[in-house]
């Protein structure tokens, strides 16, 4: 892959966060703040718990994907309580879960444009994987 792709896929990761961002906060009113100094280029190991992805082919293939702590995505809905059991967030995930997989819906819709002017036409799998299973 060229530099010139390459560099443009770190502005399109930039683009794909900005627009994670946004859509949270346009749904719920929470504002998470972007440290583009975090970005690295390595394999994908998960460091939270919760996993929500998306898959797109095209002349370059890859996913979006959201990882997040359980905590974290159910107090986005003010469905987190401090202190609140593990087995509780569980009991909730359908709807914490649901939720962020329908900001990063939004959000993939929102990026897919950029990356295909570099790129080509992609094309991206409609059902979300959220916790390893196929929704």
């Amino acid at each position: 892959m060229s530099s010139d792709h390459k560099e443009y896929l770190k502005e399109n990761t930039h683009l794909f966060v900005q627009n994670v961002a946004q859509s949270i906060e346009d749904m719920v009113g929470c504002t998470f703040e972007i440290d583009t100094e975090s970005y690295t280029e390595k394999a994908f190991v998960p460091e939270f718990g919760m996993t929500v992805s998306i898959h797109f082919a095209g002349k370059v293939q890859g996913d979006y994907v959201v990882v997040m702590d359980e905590k974290t995505a159910a107090a986005t809905i003010d469905a987190y309580e401090e202190g609140m059991e593990f087995e509780d967030l569980k009991a909730m995930r359908e709807d914490y879960g649901g939720f962020i997989k329908e900001c990063l819906n939004l959000s993939v819709g929102e990026s897919i444009p950029a990356l295909e002017q570099n790129f080509g036409e992609i094309t991206f799998s409609p059902p979300v994987v959220v916790y390893g299973e196929l929704e």
